[in-house]
């Protein structure tokens, strides 16, 4: 909707206008669209925050921070500085949600997940997923039900599985290998 209000805007505005103005205010429209699709889908097949949306939202919220701030400047159009300002605002907003993780609405099935696995790529990158067991680290002594649990991949009895096989498998082709050389 503030998409749509900047178009009228924009396209009302003859001081502002060049050929440029309204084919760019359908562009921001139909990405705006194609953002809130992208994040819907995303939300619906990975528990993790998504990395296309986050860069996407970093890279647009600093131009549109820049436009905004030119037309606050330019000060003879407060309805397009105040619905530009709305939009970064928004945008802001969107971009803070998606950066952080989403255990709170995920599925039962998945909410019992590591913070490592559901924390996007800026979290991982810095460790911001450690953060509150550094803080409970700080504030007492840890015990072992203060870590998080570990990803079924990496329990001892998965791997204790797969070393016994490889291990069977190492032993019977070793003996069949002398075996083998004997005769």
């Amino acid at each position: 909707m503030l998409q749509i209000a900047l178009l009228v805007v924009l396209s009302t505005s003859w001081s502002l206008k060049t050929r440029a103005t309204i084919p760019s205010a359908v562009v921001l429209i139909v990405g705006s669209v194609l953002l809130c699709l992208l994040s819907y889908f995303e939300h619906q097949r990975s528990v993790k925050p998504s990395a296309i949306l986050i860069i996407y939202l970093l890279v647009s919220l600093t131009f549109d921070a820049a436009r905004c701030r030119t037309f606050w400047l330019n000060n003879r159009h407060q309805t397009l500085s105040i619905l530009f300002s709305a939009n970064v605002a928004i945008k802001f907003i969107f971009l803070n949600l998606e950066i952080h993780g989403k255990r709170h609405i995920l599925l039962p099935k998945f909410s019992s997940y590591p913070p490592e696995a559901i924390s996007g790529d800026i979290n991982r990158w810095f460790f911001w997923w450690q953060n509150s067991l550094f803080l409970r680290g700080f504030t007492k002594n840890l015990t072992v039900d203060d870590l998080f649990h570990l990803d079924k991949q990496l329990r001892s009895e998965r791997l204790q599985e797969l070393f016994q096989t490889a291990w069977t498998r190492s032993k019977s082709s070793f003996y069949r290998n002398i075996i083998l050389a004997i005769n």
